[in-house]
């Protein structure tokens, strides 16, 4: 198990998530992903992102040992929390 990965796999997930909502909150953007945006508009933007995130971690948990796996998930979510940060800071 490589608790380094996970770890960061976590954070991740919590920076992707206040990203995300600060960048739709202020109006700069929207959410990209289709069933995001779809399950935002059933159970709001905090109870989509909590539902998503928890479901991601526990997974990540019982896959974790799939080192690929877990690095390039982090390489995308390392994007995805860039892409946000400049769309909020522009």
């Amino acid at each position: 198990m490589n608790y380094i990965l996970f770890a960061l796999f976590v954070i991740l997930q919590f920076l992707d998530f206040w990203t995300t909502y600060n960048v739709i909150k202020s109006g700069k953007g929207h959410e990209g992903n289709p069933v995001m945006a779809w399950l935002f508009s059933k159970i709001g933007l905090i109870g989509g992102f909590t539902l998503v995130k928890v479901l991601a971690i526990v997974a990540m948990w019982f896959v974790k040992d799939v080192l690929f796996a877990i690095s390039l998930i982090n390489i995308i979510y390392v994007y995805v929390v860039y892409m946000n940060y400049r769309i909020l800071k522009s």
